[in-house]
This record gives C-alpha cells, sequence and structure tokens, in this order.
C-alpha cells in the first residue's frame, strides 16, 4: 500500500495518501482520529492485522488518513508550545486500560455491557503485546480544545477543496466532531458523515458518582450523570458538538458581558439549552430549550447524510443516544447505528478482533444512503453482515 504526500502539505496537516487497486467509487473517505491518536493507527491495528484503510481500499475506495494539526507528524509549533509549558494532557496506560482496551477487567469503571467487552485483542492490559502496540502509537494531547479544533476546521476544509468529488468523512471521537465542523464550513464538499462514538453528550460532560447541587443524579446509566456546561468550572461544547461555533439559524445569541467576550462566563449559553427527560432512552438529558423559540437549526448540516455509530460495551452506549437527539432536533437526518452488546465490542471497535466486518457494516450503510445515487457511483455491493442496528 503506498503512502503519498510526505510533507505536511494541507493547512499543517501531514497526510496519507492510500489508493486502492481498483478505483470504484469517485467519493474518497477521509478518517479522522480522535485526541491522542494520529492518523496512523487506521493503517495497521494492534494485532498486525490490516485495519480498516484496507478494508476501504478493497472495497474501491480511496483513503486519505491525515495527522490533524498539533498530531503525530503535524505537531508543527505545538511541539514547542508544549516546551513552553503550554496546555498539555497526558494520556495514561492507566485510563487505556479502563476506559478502552480492558474496561472488563478493571473494577473502577462500570456502565451497562462491559462485562461483555471480548473483542480487544490480548489481555488489553499493560505488559501484553497488542496493548503496547496500542499504547507506544499514542501521544499528549497538546493545546485547548477550542484552538484544535479551529486550526483543524479550517485545515479540513483546505484538504477538501483540494479533492475532486465530495468526500466521506469517517471520524473517531473528536474526529468525528471535527467531521461536523468542516463539513459545516464547506457543506458541498461532504458526502455524509459518520460518526464513530462522538465526544458528547452535548453541552455537557459524563461523570460517574457526581451528584447535581440538588443533591440528585442525572444518570445515564446507573454510574454516570451529566454535568451541563453551565455550571460553575466547567465549560464544554457550548454548540452542542464543539467548542467553536456551528452555523445555526437563527443564529447563536451573542455575548453580552465582557466575562462572556473573553470567554471566562461558564454560564454563558450561545445556544440555550435545558435539561429533558428522554422517552425512548428513558433518561435525561440536555438539549435546546424549545419553551421560548423554535430549536435553531444546523442549516449546512440538513443536506448530509448522517450516522452514529456506537459499540454495546463501549461507555458510549450511556450516552451517544444524547447526541443523536441533539442532532435531530438540529434538523440533521441522522441514524444511530448499534452495535449488540453480544459482539463484544468497546470504544476502539475499528482495531478489534472483528473490526473487518464492522467496517463492511458501515460500508453497506453508505451504500445505501449515498453510493446508490446516480451522481455518485456504486459498484457491486458486498453482502449484508447484519453486525449493525439501525435505531433512527
Amino acid at each position: 500500500m503506498d503512502i503519498y504526500n510526505s510533507q505536511p502539505s494541507h493547512g499543517g496537516m501531514f497526510m496519507r495518501s492510500h489508493p486502492p487497486s481498483g478505483l470504484k467509487h469517485m467519493n474518497p473517505v477521509v478518517f479522522l482520529h480522535t485526541d491522542h491518536h494520529s492518523g496512523e493507527y487506521w493503517d495497521t491495528k494492534p494485532d498486525g492485522d490490516p485495519g480498516w484503510v484496507s478494508v476501504f481500499n478493497n472495497e474501491g475506495f480511496m483513503v486519505y488518513a491525515p495527522d490533524l494539526p498539533f498530531c503525530g507528524k503535524s505537531k508543527g509549533f505545538g511541539s514547542a508550545m508544549v516546551a513552553l509549558g503550554l496546555p498539555a494532557m497526558r494520556f495514561t496506560p492507566q485510563f487505556a486500560e479502563a476506559m478502552l482496551t480492558a474496561p472488563e477487567r478493571i473494577n473502577h469503571f462500570h456502565w451497562m455491557g462491559v462485562e461483555h467487552h471480548t473483542q480487544w485483542p490480548g489481555t488489553g492490559l499493560r505488559g501484553d503485546p497488542c496493548f503496547e502496540a496500542y499504547f507506544r502509537k499514542t501521544e499528549v494531547k497538546m493545546l485547548g480544545d477550542q484552538e484544535r479544533q479551529t486550526r483543524a476546521q479550517h485545515s479540513l476544509v483546505d484538504f477538501l477543496n483540494t479533492l475532486e468529488h465530495p468526500a466521506i468523512l469517517v471520524g473517531h471521537g473528536s474526529g468525528a466532531n471535527l467531521a461536523y465542523l468542516a463539513a459545516d464550513r464547506a457543506p458541498e464538499r461532504v458526502a455524509a458523515i459518520v460518526a464513530l462514538e462522538p465526544i458528547g453528550p452535548p453541552f455537557a460532560n459524563a461523570l460517574r458518582n457526581s451528584s447535581r447541587s440538588d443533591g440528585t443524579k442525572l444518570e445515564y446509566t446507573s454510574e454516570y450523570v451529566s454535568i451541563p456546561t453551565n455550571q460553575p468550572g466547567v465549560r464544554c461544547r457550548p454548540y452542542g458538538v464543539s467548542d467553536i461555533p456551528l452555523q445555526f439559524d437563527p443564529p447563536p445569541l451573542p455575548p453580552t458581558t465582557m466575562e462572556d467576550i473573553l470567554d471566562e462566563g461558564s454560564r454563558y449559553q450561545p445556544i440555550p439549552f435545558v435539561e429533558v427527560f428522554d422517552q425512548k432512552a428513558k433518561q435525561f438529558c440536555y438539549l435546546q430549550d424549545e419553551s421560548v423559540h423554535p430549536p435553531r437549526k444546523l442549516t449546512n448540516l440538513q443536506k448530509i447524510p448522517n450516522c452514529i455509530f456506537t459499540a454495546g460495551s463501549s461507555s458510549h452506549s450511556a450516552y451517544d443516544w444524547a447526541t443523536v437527539a441533539f442532532l435531530k432536533q438540529a434538523g440533521v437526518p441522522v441514524q444511530h447505528l448499534e452495535l449488540a452488546v453480544k459482539n463484544g465490542n468497546g470504544p476502539l471497535f475499528f482495531l478489534e478482533k472483528n473490526s473487518s466486518k464492522l467496517a463492511l457494516s458501515l460500508i453497506n450503510w453508505l451504500r445505501g444512503n449515498i453510493l446508490s445515487r446516480p451522481s455518485l457511483g456504486l459498484l457491486n455491493p458486498p453482502p449484508s453482515t447484519g453486525a449493525a442496528q439501525n435505531s433512527s
């Protein structure tokens, strides 16, 4: 498999280009990694088997896998900033074990379905060859979310504008949120968004064993509560799925105080939100406040097919439904593809033993939702795998 563009020539991004042996689809796939990772981990899995790049190549897709700004070979001046003591967040092996590779073996964190996690190769613990192969490719997270999102949005739009045809954006974690930001800026350059467990829930952080000021818990599962962004000291995703502005109609509320302008007022809500009870999930979440005005719409995302893909044994099974609810409220056509718990997949499902089967299920979704359009080009669909359940 050839890799081109060895120089960071696309808005400061090191770009890996993976051409298939036979091109069958006009729309290229762009893989977007999450924090603490790089575009390298789409290529080869920790057990040495080929990753999703190979699966999509074998199905006739042109694939790109950038190192997003401040990550991997796109670190640039970010490394110098960290050396000067500016923000950097460490990624620890303890966190990786407990939340990603071996949550079923660690007693500190639990969520519904975690005990069924079986698809990570090896033990998922330090000292295991597959864990070590995975962890040595991780890195510190440089700078804050606003800086990272702003730079990545500009870089991705610049890159998408160089492509002949609209791209399919496949993002994992924060990479999924960046897909929304890029598509919001250049909707005509995006054919579809596949969000693999985007960072969430909207307007909030999902935390374990925490309480609200009135002493009650807002539960996503028996172990998870949601702390909204307008609480003192909390600032996350004030635009629902991003920390920087998205284009809503009507527009977000402007700042009204100097604190808001300086982004020091954690209670400032550009998109007013309230706590609501979701009848389908039978749990609470935060959505736009509809008590005075209809919800604002993400007009640039409304014509782009979207799906959110959630693993049954991942912590995201506790709250991805809230991100789906937020997008639907904003008028975005999104489908929720939920892996059955019995599949045994965790949050790094695209690196796990059955990852090729899961990739084919996503390709089936693409075939049914965008590639069947005459303007987009599609040949020879693969057989159905039945791996994912659609809960629109």
